[in-house]
């Protein structure tokens, strides 16, 4: 009774949110509109032409940019991760490159947790900045499999993973995906990044590079994402362990919005 409660509560949050960034920009848009409207007939009644065209001008550029605005609100809300059925427990990403510099991976581990019943199907998503051969997620899970092929969409991949059942509301389930990933053309840039589209209580990156190529410097960063540019909250070192070449962030209670990310050198 008290999880149906929270899951609740966590949905009338986000229908608020929603409500809310809705009432300001038409709020907005009505003082905007009222605004203009009698800045140009005073204007015209004082026969001011020449005011009248940049007064249009700048109601446009404020329109535009509160739509920009409205739109980055409603991307970052989180009503789009509450339709989904689910929350994220736990997230693991680790991505490795072989002795092969050519040939990397990318293993994801997530634990998910129903927030209503009868939930059966996750959506993931992923962009790498290589260029070559990308192989289809593996599953590794009992009982889940890959709903059809890879989907491109906004330069991100979209693939879709049956659970094999349905969870009950509370329960949870491990969802654990391998990729094999060639870079022919030598185009990826050395960082792993994960942004915080969905609220998740722990974060966990990981980078394993060859032994014979250990990097000499690395950095965890922490970036906020909403709006439209990115703003860097926080840098530090990384440590680099020389015997098995990885780099290890954990991040507990990462910050929706935000995008933490491990570059190395």
């Amino acid at each position: 009774m008290i999880l149906q409660f929270q899951n609740l509560l966590r949905k009338l949050r986000a229908i608020a949110s929603l409500v809310f960034n809705v009432i300001q920009l038409i709020a907005a848009l009505i003082a905007l509109l009222a605004t203009t409207a009698g800045a140009t007939v005073a204007a015209g009644l004082l026969r001011i032409e020449w005011l009248i065209a940049p007064l249009i001008a700048f109601a446009l550029g404020i329109l535009i940019t509160l739509t920009l605005i409205f739109f980055f609100a409603i991307k970052s809300s989180p009503s789009r991760w509450l339709l989904r059925g689910y929350r994220y427990v736990h997230a693991e990403y680790l991505y490795r490159i072989y002795d092969e510099p050519k040939h990397h991976s990318l293993t994801v581990s997530v634990l998910l947790e129903a927030i209503q019943s009868g939930v059966s199907i996750f959506e993931d998503r992923y962009l790498w900045s290589g260029q070559g051969e990308e192989g289809e997620p593996q599953l590794t899970s009992p009982d889940c499999s890959l709903m059809g092929s890879v989907i491109k969409r906004s330069g991100w991949k979209y693939y879709y993973i049956h659970m094999g059942r349905e969870l009950s509301l509370g329960e949870r389930q491990e969802i654990t995906t391998y990729q094999d990933l060639y870079d022919h053309d030598n185009k990826f840039e050395p960082y792993l990044a994960k942004t915080i589209a969905e609220p998740v209580d722990q974060l966990v990156l990981r980078v394993i590079l060859p032994k014979h190529r250990i990097p000499t410097k690395a950095t965890l960063s922490e970036w906020s994402t909403l709006g439209p540019a990115s703003t860097r909250i926080k840098t530090q070192p990384g440590k680099i362990n020389t015997h098995s070449g990885e780099i290890h962030w954990e991040i507990a209670s990462p910050v929706f919005g935000h995008r933490y990310e491990i570059r190395w050198e």
